[in-house]
């Protein structure tokens, strides 16, 4: 396999694009190649998992998420790709719902995935979340049960907003302690106040 040579291929590109104000995205899936991805702006993964055999929602578990999925631990900024199955097992919620823990964003392939993620934009740039600091579920920066509920939480100026996902696979009725000393909560979707007791 020509290793040093799509090395320098993407070198080449990357300097091109980059220094005429572009951006590289690297259209992946199933595979991460830090040697390539260090000339990328950021990279696309997950669509593999869609299109392939088998339960999309096993596949795409929080370890594999971790590993390949998260961008973190490469330096460069994922997008998952989600589509959605059409036998209804994978939807562009399960990935959302996933993503969304790990500090990524979906990618919307049409219009009805662009009115899904315009309501969750609008949270994140409401809150200023890149300027905040990012706290991982498995961090536990708040308590949350059952055992497959999770939730990620982005902390700014006193404030906090919580990513809360059900990985359970069915509907799942949840509690989630607030940070300490927090007395209201509220849907940051919907706008509306959570009922809190006992700062959960």
């Amino acid at each position: 396999y020509p290793f040093f040579a799509v090395r320098r291929m993407m070198r080449a590109l990357y300097e091109f694009v980059d220094g005429r104000g572009g951006v590289v995205n690297a259209h992946q899936s199933g595979y991460v190649c830090p040697a390539t991805l260090g000339f990328c702006h950021a990279y696309w993964d997950g669509e593999h998992i869609a299109m392939g055999a088998g339960d999309p929602k096993a596949q795409l578990d929080t370890k594999a998420f971790r590993a390949e999925f998260m961008g973190h631990n490469h330096g460069v900024p994922c997008e998952l790709i989600v589509y959605p199955k059409k036998d209804g097992s994978f939807t562009y919620g399960n990935g959302t719902a996933i993503s969304l823990l790990h500090d990524v964003l979906p990618r919307p392939n049409g219009c009805d995935d662009l009115a899904k993620m315009a309501p969750v934009w609008k949270v994140l740039d409401a809150f200023r979340w890149t300027e905040a600091d990012w706290m991982p579920y498995w961090e536990n920066p708040v308590a949350v049960s059952p055992e497959g509920v999770k939730a990620s939480v982005y902390r700014k100026d006193g404030r906090n907003l919580i990513v809360v996902s059900n990985l359970t696979g069915k509907e799942t009725e949840a509690t989630v302690t607030l940070p300490s000393g927090a007395t209201a909560a509220t849907d940051a979707r919907k706008g509306t106040s959570l009922a809190v007791l006992d700062g959960k």
